[in-house]
């Protein structure tokens, strides 16, 4: 099942939200105030899904989108930046950005500061094998597509 989750398109997004919900459970537990809501809008860009809890006063979210796509673009990346950045204010603040990308698709451009998983490790281990060595393995040799 899983294999065909990467980049057929035999699964859509919405397809993914229990497995999805299942998979941040352990590091994002709903017994530390932890709730995952999932937001679609086609018309003017909204990110696919955004855990948060309320801690000490504030808000604090992690924002999640999922690639589908093996060819990670540039604009998947000022998306999910500028979808962080709407997030945040007054007593709200974005912990981290992830995105979750098809197997096999090349990282090595995708910036620093956004967390990267490969959906099938993602949905078989959660939030628990990031993809760091991808990244330090081919550092400087891909780009993203423009």
């Amino acid at each position: 099942m899983v294999g065909t989750l990467t980049s057929d398109g035999k699964m859509t997004k919405v397809d993914l939200f229990p497995m999805f919900k299942k998979g941040v459970s352990r590091q994002y537990p709903e017994s530390e105030g932890w709730k995952v809501y999932n937001r679609f809008n086609w018309v003017s860009y909204l990110h696919d899904f955004v855990l948060q809890r309320e801690h000490q006063g504030s808000t604090e979210r992690v924002v999640v989108e999922i690639v589908t796509d093996k060819r990670i673009r540039e604009e998947h990346v000022i998306q999910l930046r500028d979808i962080a950045g709407r997030l945040e204010h007054d007593g709200t603040r974005v912990s981290k950005k992830i995105l979750v990308v098809a197997d096999g698709a090349d990282v090595s451009g995708i910036p620093t500061d956004i967390d990267v998983f490969f959906l099938a490790d993602f949905l078989k281990n959660g939030l628990a094998t990031q993809v760091a060595a991808a990244r330090k393995d081919k550092q400087g040799q891909g780009k993203m597509v423009a």
